[in-house]
């Protein structure tokens, strides 16, 4: 026996391209669409800050951590969407090291959505990265350094550190070379002053340096 199997024809149809009109309102759509999931994000950030304020937590010490754990993020807006995650690790590592980038990934389109959260593992670099980046002219954007939404209830506290840490005769220096010792950082910072005190971050295991360091110069 012997069967038949017939195709239905198929019809391929041309949908008529966009006028100027209709561009310029699927370009605002896309715009909004943005916008709002920006403020989504920055809305979740919002909450938690509530939540963690009326947790009654009035001790210094746990506000002091939660300060300081603030202060080492950074948010990082207007990104052009083909930047990748080690892009911006790259961009961003000069200034110390790097625990988190967070580029809140669209779930449909699987890129990102023109902007980013980066954990440093030092308050001081992420402020590096603020005073340095904030304004630069990156992948043929100028892009937005700052503080996320959920510092904004610190920022006084935030900015007092930061102006105290400006009048402090210490230092912090970041992008140092991995084979780079103590004596190398001494040689390179004595000209500008005696040296007090000197602190090379250095990994637990290998015993090489992070590449950054603490330097404290004599009044």
């Amino acid at each position: 026996m012997s069967v038949e199997i017939y195709k239905k024809s198929e019809k391929h149809i041309s949908l008529p391209g966009l006028n100027e009109e209709q561009q310029l309102r699927l370009e605002s759509a896309k715009r909004y669409c943005q916008e709002q999931s920006v403020r989504f994000v920055m809305q979740q950030q919002e909450e938690e800050t509530k939540s963690f304020m009326s947790g009654g937590i009035n001790g210094g010490s746990v506000q002091s951590q939660q300060v300081l754990s603030l202060m080492s993020q950074v948010f990082i807006g207007s990104i052009f969407y083909e930047v990748s995650e080690v892009q911006l690790r790259d961009a961003f590592s000069p200034f110390g090291i790097i625990n988190v980038v967070n580029l809140n990934l669209d779930p449909v389109t699987g890129k990102h959505k023109g902007f980013a959260f980066i954990w440093f593992e030092l308050a001081e670099a992420a402020q590096l990265a603020i005073e340095q980046m904030n304004g630069a002219n990156m992948w043929g954007r100028p892009i937005k350094v700052g503080r996320p939404t959920q510092a904004q209830p610190y920022l006084k506290t935030i900015e007092e550190a930061v102006y105290d840490s400006k009048r402090s005769t210490c230092i912090y220096v970041a992008g140092i070379q991995p084979d780079m010792d103590d004596t190398d950082i001494r040689g390179l910072f004595s000209p500008f002053g005696e040296i007090k005190k000197m602190q090379l971050t250095k990994d637990d295991v290998s015993n090489v340096n992070k590449g950054n360091a603490f330097i404290e110069y004599t009044l």
